[in-house]
């Protein structure tokens, strides 16, 4: 598996962060090109989508913060922490859960193609905020 642009494209309108694998240094996504395969980080300045790992939630932060504590650090519904703990619990599929939950996990960047698991996006709780 490799990072593609279908990866980044959902996060694009919730600036996403994510680590130049060259530097280290962490920057907000502003846009991607399909026909390039870059990322522009400002000002013209862009990078190839292999040199790119973006910082993500893994779903495992949920299943800690479930019910009373993701409703008030995410502002959440029942009916959104219901789907996201059924995807924990395997119970369904991304292409199961309703768009509100999948607009929920787009905006609070959290991986859900795996791709910390994969070692192409960073785990947010082993940076320095």
């Amino acid at each position: 598996m490799k990072l593609e642009l279908k990866h980044l494209a959902q996060y694009l309108p919730y600036e996403l962060r994510y680590a130049n694998t060259k530097n280290d240094k962490i920057y907000t996504m502003k846009s991607v090109s399909n026909g390039i395969n870059m990322v522009d980080f400002g000002w013209g300045d862009a990078m190839e989508i292999k040199e790119v790992k973006p910082i993500l939630h893994p779903l495992s932060d949920f299943e800690k913060a479930i019910c009373k504590d993701l409703m008030i650090k995410f502002s959440t519904s029942l009916m959104i922490i219901h789907e996201i703990w059924n995807l924990i619990q395997k119970e369904k599929t991304l292409n199961q859960i309703n768009y509100e939950t999948y607009l929920f996990m787009c905006k609070n960047h959290v991986d859900f193609n795996n791709l910390i698991e994969n070692n192409l996006a960073i785990d947010i709780n082993t940076i320095n905020q």
